[in-house]
């Protein structure tokens, strides 16, 4: 079920690929073995000057932060695992280093989630 929102910091050297909510959602999928159309994907462009890091020049940091809500997120050396394999695809994926890869997740989505007005459970 992971429903993903990337919020990509403009790279001044970086062309957003046209296609990048798809390739963000098949390697998502292949890091976690997940079933056809359970990853849902958003994509949305944070401007250049729309972000600054606290004693930092401006420009200086373009980084992609990704709000992961799963059913049950794993736990412990599982969510490390985890973290791992999605930096590593995700950072392939939109063509940037790991390093601008930051994952936040949610609380689990069991019980307080609802699609097409079904709790999910």
């Amino acid at each position: 079920m992971p429903v993903v929102k990337l919020e990509i910091v403009e790279a001044p050297d970086w062309t957003r690929p046209r296609d990048l909510a798809q390739r963000v959602a098949d390697a998502m999928a292949g890091a976690l073995a997940a079933a056809p159309e359970s990853v849902w994907v958003r994509v949305s462009t944070i401007l250049a000057a729309d972000y600054a890091e606290n004693s930092g020049p401006p420009g200086a940091a373009s980084p992609i932060f990704i709000t992961i809500l799963e059913r049950d997120p794993p736990q412990g050396a599982a969510l490390a695992a985890e973290v791992a394999a999605l930096t590593n695809a995700l950072a392939f994926a939109c063509g940037r280093p790991e390093g601008d890869i930051h994952l936040i997740y949610e609380p689990p989505g069991r019980g307080r989630v609802a699609f097409g007005g079904r709790l999910v459970t």
